[in-house]
């Protein structure tokens, strides 16, 4: 910027310095860069932002106390100069622009560590120093300085001379004849900008005090994550029974002993736990069944004895089953876990499902597959749809093999098996036992016979139907197209009805429940008429109950049941409950209505925003005789297809089943039984005897026309095949009966009963676990018993590197350490501070429940409603800044603070509307001060 000039009176020069103009604009500038970093402060707030404007304000503020200074040494060496003013100003200006940026951005406290005021005390130190020479300079030229010729003495050559015709060197005012070495000035400058350059670098690298805070240790050296090294699984199925043995081989890399978790989310009514081993060099310790609570408590005894132990016991809260071990340093243990089911035929075949892909991503070194599968009549077909590339191998006509080696072959997916057998099925079992002291004779049967056989040819009548639909119309339900989805879903539910067929429909949210009509309803034309002005009437709202319609739902299964229709409940939901949202409690609640209605649950998932969410719409219908449709834009209609295709109806009712003669006569399921369509009639029964002796099987029902009818067979002993793992059938089948029945009755004689047959069965339910103990002496550094945990045990998990439980708080479930406990910042900045109230205040109005409008009221902290919350003991729910969500009494209630009052907006727009105004004025006087130089008026002499 050129130096401005006005004529004095008398026509004498008088100038306003380049440096002081400098100086008031950096001052404005530094100001304008702080003032709009306020204005940023509110909910549109991002601390990168703010941490570039203050930055910036610090640096052009220190540039401007450069040129401040420089001007007040000008002001001195050139006496006709003006605007000292400006310098003041300037000076002023970026002063405070640089203490409140940097309070704001925490440069300031930096500064006041030990280490920055040392840095800073040896600067001012070397100013001090450095200016002492100047200063002395300067009162020589000004003694020596003539005001009315305005000319002065040379300090180099001493001659006096004009002071506009010399220039100031490193030992004064010189002549013109003697500053002509001044070329060599920009050189020394630039050498000593280099120089302060590098020392400040230096500064900024030296770490504030306390240096160990700033030693973040990420994970300690010894915290390895537990290793799979392989997993081998032997699958062996038979006409009703399926058995499976995992082998699993985990190595603990670390230097500490490990207690590791695995956990089995087995489905209700397939597979249960059997058998446990573990396995130790060439040494395997078989496990002994126990009562849950006994079972624990040996466990932690052994653990407090020194003794290696591993324990699998189901885990209410979670609804798993869980299997600890512990794994001492440096070693192995190899985990041998039996899993069976009782087998029920669909479609005419039988299907085995088993999730592959949790080992084929996990092993390390190694994974083995070995299927086998052995029926009693001659085996009609075989498949592994998940696997078509792989080789079955037969062996006769009722024997076949199969093999999957290694994760590539696996193709990390689970594995389904199918298969069937011809005609008839019988097989037998035969064993001894000891009752009250006396060996008896036991002997295990298991009979089937399909819904296809000619036997029941004249007598096969589908049940009609009633579709009973609860339509989840929860405020998220309104979003991303969801309740288009929805309605048109109910009615391509409606339109696969068939003549004689029963309609229902009841729309929920909250506690409330709207039904569509108070009865069943017949299908036709004026009926979709209505159902769609009701669901254009229904406006989705509020929090989401996935239980709240259950009542209304079993009242109409009941109807159905009493005009010999078969309910069928549909559930259409995006999957996420808001209220009421503990999975097993859900999931319990629909059990029991399915198994006291008879009633089999589809769900149908309407765009599940997680996988979490759909995945507890299939547990409530898959573990209910039903199954999980998820719907998405333009599959409506394929996803209805669907849903009726796989319904299945009984076909026969009522069949009931014996075996004639037969002594102590113990079937393991209930009699009589419905056979739904593709499935079969199945007996799986106990009596006394040998397998020697003939066998007579009787089947009844009820015709369509009401006229009885019988089936019977009789076999000699000899030619019934033997199955060794019918006992367990028998076992595994009983057990199943009895947790349906307490679950639906809770009754004290029959959990007696299942846990006396599962404790001397080595079975595992909520009731019974199996515990391995091996003498042992504990490994230096073993953790003391008496934690949080699921088993009161200071568990190291298997973070991040295997299967992780469901306790674990994230990947690894390793402690991140720091330093003597403390975390890599020594203080807050007012910006982190700011940035945290944003995010706070974001993540108010992001919430869930508020952005998907699950929220039933909203009222305002200090209020009446407020006050009458508290007094009915509400549930907390949510907990923000600024909101806080509430369950009460089956709703879902906000209480919202100041910062999301619509009258405190005034108050935010104020601030940024001040703040921003200031950067604003700020701005237009850094534009104004080259023309306030030009104006401004002669100083006075």
């Amino acid at each position: 910027m050129p130096e401005q000039a006005v004529l004095q009176d008398g026509g004498a020069l008088w100038k306003v310095g380049t440096d002081s103009l400098r100086a008031l604009q950096a001052g404005l500038a530094s100001l304008f860069l702080l003032f709009t970093a306020l204005a940023t402060f509110g909910p549109w707030f991002q601390i990168a932002v703010a941490h570039v404007l203050t930055a910036g304000s610090i640096v052009v503020g220190l540039a401007g106390l450069r040129w401040a200074h420089r001007a007040s040494h000008s002001a001195i060496r050139r006496p006709g100069e003006a605007g000292r003013g400006f310098a003041t100003v300037g000076w002023l200006t970026s002063f405070l622009g640089i203490v409140i940026s940097g309070v704001l951005n925490g440069a300031v406290l930096y500064v006041l560590q030990p280490v920055g005021l040392l840095v800073a005390l040896v600067a001012l130190l070397m100013f001090i120093a450095f200016h002492e020479g100047a200063r002395a300079r300067e009162a020589f030229f000004l003694g020596r300085f003539d005001r009315r010729d305005r000319t002065s003495t040379c300090a180099s050559c001493g001659r006096r001379a004009l002071v506009d015709a010399g220039g100031w060197g490193r030992i004064g005012w010189m002549c013109a004849r003697c500053s002509r070495s001044r070329r060599t000035g920009a050189s020394r400058k630039a050498l000593r900008g280099l120089l302060i350059l590098s020392a400040a670098s230096v500064a900024l690298l030296i770490p504030a005090v306390p240096a160990q805070a700033f030693c973040e240790i990420l994970e300690p050296p010894t915290d390895l994550p537990t290793e799979v090294k392989g997993t081998q699984i032997e699958i062996r199925l038979t006409e009703g029974f399926a058995r499976v043995v995992i082998i699993k081989e985990f190595f603990n890399p670390s230097d500490r002993v490990k207690e590791g978790q695995i956990f089995f989310p087995l489905e209700k009514g397939h597979e249960l736990i059997t058998d446990l081993s573990l396995k130790i060099g060439n040494v395997v310790y078989a496990g002994s069944g126990q009562d849950r609570q006994g079972a624990l408590d040996d466990f932690l005894d052994s653990l407090a004895n020194g003794k290696d132990a591993a324990l699998v016991q189901y885990d209410p809260p979670r609804d798993v089953y869980w299997l600890a071990v512990t794994i001492p340093p440096g070693e192995s243990r190899t985990t041998i876990t039996t899993l069976e089911m009782p087998l029920t035929m669909r479609d005419e075949a039988y299907t085995y499902d088993y999730r592959l892909s949790v080992d084929a991503g996990h092993s390390r070194e190694y994974l083995r597959l070995h299927l086998r599968v052995e029926t009693s009549a001659p085996m009609g077909e075989l498949r592994i749809p998940t696997h078509p590339a792989v080789e079955i191998k037969h062996t006769g006509t009722r024997i076949a093999d199969a093999w999957i080696n290694g994760t590539e072959a696996s193709l990390r997916r689970d594995l389904r098996v199918q298969f069937r057998s011809s005609g008839s099925s019988i097989g037998q079992f035969a064993t001894t036992a000891v009752v009250h002291n006396a060996t008896v004779r036991e002997r295990y049967l298991r009979f089937s016979l399909d819904a296809g056989d000619p036997a029941f040819a004249d007598s096969l009548s589908p049940l009609p139907r009633s579709f009973i639909v609860l339509l989840d119309a929860s405020g998220s339900m309104g979003l991303r197209g969801r309740w288009d989805l929805a309605r048109n879903a109910v009615f391509g539910l409606g339109g696969g009805l068939r003549a004689g067929e029963g309609f229902a429909v009841a729309a929920f949210h909250g506690n409330t429940v709207v039904p569509f009509a108070p009865g069943l309803q017949e299908w036709d034309a004026s009926t979709a008429t209505r159902l769609a002005t009701f669901l254009n009437s229904v406006e989705p709202r509020g929090s989401t109950s996935l239980t709240v319609a259950l009542p209304i739902a079993a009242q109409w299964g009941r109807a159905a049941e009493a005009r010999g229709q078969q309910p069928v409940l549909f559930l259409i939901s995006d999957g996420r409950p808001t209220v009421n949202t503990v999975p097993i409690d859900i999931e319990t609640a629909y059990r029991e209505r399915s198994y006291q209605g008879d009633m089999p649950v589809f769900a149908l998932a309407i765009e599940p925003a997680i996988h979490a969410d759909e995945n507890l719409l299939r547990n409530v219908s898959h573990f209910n005789h039903g199954d999980l449709i998820t719907v998405h834009p333009g599959a409506v209609d394929v996803g209805v297809l669907a849903a009726l295709s796989l319904i299945r109806v009984p076909v026969l009712v009522g069949v009931g089943a014996n075996f004639p003669g037969a002594e102590n006569l113990a079937v393991a399921s209930h009699n009589p039984q419905d056979v739904p369509q593709g499935g079969e009639s199945v007996v799986i029964a106990k009596l006394t005897g040998t397998t020697d002796d003939p066998v007579t099987v009787e089947l009844t029902w009820t015709a369509p026309d009401n006229s009885p009818r019988v089936f019977t067979r009789t076999y000699a002993g000899p030619e019934i095949p033997v199955q060794p793992l019918l006992k367990k059938t028998w076992v595994l089948t009983r057990v199943h009966a009895l947790l349906e029945e307490i679950a639906s009755t809770g009754d004290k004689a029959t959990i007696a009963e299942l846990t006396s047959l599962a404790t001397a069965n080595r079975i595992v339910t909520p009731y019974t676990s199996i515990l391995v103990t091996i003498p042992t002496t504990p490994p230096p550094g073993t953790p003391s018993v008496g934690s949080s945990d699921p088993f009161g045990l200071d568990l190291d998990l298997f973070g991040g590197g295997t299967l992780q439980g469901p306790g674990a708080t994230g990947p690894g479930s390793g402690s991140t350490l720091l330093s003597s406990g403390r975390t890599s910042r020594t203080f807050d900045t007012p910006l982190d501070e700011q940035a945290r109230e944003t995010q706070r205040f974001w993540d108010d109005v992001n919430n869930p429940l508020l952005a998907e409008h699950e929220l039933d009221r909203l009222v305002r902290e200090g209020s009446p409603e407020q006050r009458a919350i508290e007094a009915r003991v509400p549930v907390l729910r949510s907990q923000g800044q600024s909101l806080s969500v509430f369950e009460v009494d089956g709703e879902l209630v906000g209480v919202y603070g100041r910062r999301l009052d619509p009258g405190s907006a005034g108050t935010l727009v104020l601030w940024n509307g001040a703040w921003g105004m200031a950067a604003v004025i700020a701005m237009l006087s850094f534009l104004k001060v080259p023309a306030m130089a030009r104006t401004r008026p002669p100083r006075k002499r």
